[in-house]
């Protein structure tokens, strides 16, 4: 009878960490896509969410680009590094903190779609740590 284990732990660990990987495509892409729409469209996104600095809306968009090119370039590491694991699950826990710290702190800032957005985004975003932490859990 054949076994079907392998012997070699980084195929191994490559092999349970494919759940991993599927989720920070994910949120390597919404980082992408939210940079570059901010980035591009700084003052008709800052309209809405009531933001009176358009140029702020343009650094938070470049920031995520940041953020992007480093989960792509952790993805392309063999075993996935630790370390960029947890500062990029730390990273979106803090991004969620930070959303709902800025409701608390001046609730008439934003408008009311503002409001909403970063609702929507910040559990968005805190489904993927949760999924990025699970997928790295399940992976050790």
């Amino acid at each position: 009878m054949q076994s079907t284990i392998s012997a070699n732990p980084v195929v191994a660990g490559e092999t349970d960490h494919h759940f991993l990987r599927r989720v920070l495509i994910v949120d390597g892409l919404f980082c992408a896509i939210s940079g570059i729409e901010m980035a591009v469209f700084a003052q008709p996104t800052a309209t809405f969410l009531g933001v009176d600095q358009p140029f702020a809306i343009i650094v938070i968009g470049l920031a995520l680009l940041a953020v992007s090119a480093f989960i792509f370039l952790t993805l392309r590491a063999k075993p996935l590094p630790a370390a960029s694991i947890r500062l990029l699950v730390g990273g979106n826990v803090a991004w969620v903190v930070s959303s709902f710290a800025l409701l608390v702190a001046d609730m008439s800032l934003l408008s009311n779609g503002g409001k909403l957005a970063i609702v929507v985004q910040a559990f968005l975003t805190a489904d993927v740590a949760f999924f990025e932490w699970m997928g790295w859990r399940r992976g050790r």
